[in-house]
């Protein structure tokens, strides 16, 4: 069996703690999806999201085939806010694991589009998994990105850095470093980041730990620790998850941190086309206060 990526090491906590809670953006989505005959993949989908200030709404177009004279997948993206992508990739293609990602973008500034590339590699082999990506063509704050990880039997060690081209230097933007074990029924993962630039550096450590109990059941924590400043009297930040699979259609979620903050979410499947999802969190010390309540749901339908 493969190792995972970088990104993906405590996956399963990370979504447990994060994942199906709309109301953490206060976000409100309608989607549709549907596959062809010919394996084509298309979605629509519209969302408001207003976590961050005033309510935002997005649309999104995205299509998905594989090119079969090449063996390549193409995806392309369309939204609203004047961004747009097309990617091509290609799957153990030269080498067995490798896998080939180029992709051009446009994003919307003030008064113009900027256009840059990325080209970028994915490889996972049973002891050893890498990344590496690099943008070109962006006037200034091209990203260079890579990770390795090792590992055997269940215990992974590995490492992920981000760096931002300037005009006359590099700069190291995000670097973080994970050991952990994983196997059928639970994880544990300690970890250590550092993020920002130079001027506003933040540095972090933690530790997750994941448990299924049995298959309808799973709990998890984890637990983060901002040592940026060894002088503040930040405290660190304890948070509980569990998710209940009540029947195989209908799913509750709930968080819980030592913020005071309260996570709840139901999800029913009520066909095999029609899903719904709900969610509020709630600040348990003033629930009346300005989004001391906040509310979100997601709409999915399948063609």
């Amino acid at each position: 069996m493969s190792l995972p990526l970088f990104k993906d090491v405590g996956k399963r906590v990370s979504d447990l703690l994060t994942k199906d809670f709309p109301s953490d953006k206060k976000e409100q989505k309608a989607e549709w999806k549907s596959t062809t005959q010919d394996g084509v993949k298309l979605e629509f989908n519209v969302k408001t999201e207003s976590g961050k200030g005033e309510p935002k709404t997005v649309g999104l177009i995205k299509n998905e085939f594989v090119y079969k004279p090449f063996a390549v997948n193409v995806v392309g993206e369309l939204n609203t806010d004047r961004e747009a992508k097309v990617e091509l990739s290609t799957q153990d293609k030269f080498v067995k694991g490798l896998k080939g990602i180029f992709a051009v973008q446009s994003q919307a500034k003030k008064h113009s589009l900027e256009y840059f590339e990325t080209v970028s590699f994915e490889y996972r082999h049973q002891l050893v998994s890498a990344t590496g990506s690099a943008e070109i063509g962006r006037a200034t704050d091209n990203a260079l990105k890579g990770s390795l990880v090792l590992g055997s039997q269940g215990v992974t060690v590995g490492t992920s850095a981000e760096y931002v081209r300037k005009e006359s230097s590099t700069e190291l933007k995000d670097l973080k470093t994970s050991l952990g074990y994983a196997s059928d029924e639970f994880d544990v993962i300690a970890y250590g980041k550092v993020a920002g630039s130079n001027a506003s550096r933040t540095t972090e450590v933690g530790a997750s730990y994941y448990h299924k109990l049995s298959g309808d059941f799973a709990v998890g924590t984890e637990i983060k620790f901002d040592v940026t400043n060894k002088d503040t009297d930040k405290k660190p930040v304890l948070t509980f998850g569990t998710s209940w699979r009540h029947t195989p259609t209908a799913l509750f979620k709930g968080r819980f941190d030592t913020e005071g903050k309260l996570s709840l979410s139901y999800a029913q499947e009520v066909n095999k086309s029609t899903k719904f999802l709900v969610g509020t969190t709630i600040k348990t010390a003033d629930p009346s206060a300005k989004d001391g309540t906040q509310f979100g749901f997601t709409l999915s339908l399948n063609g």
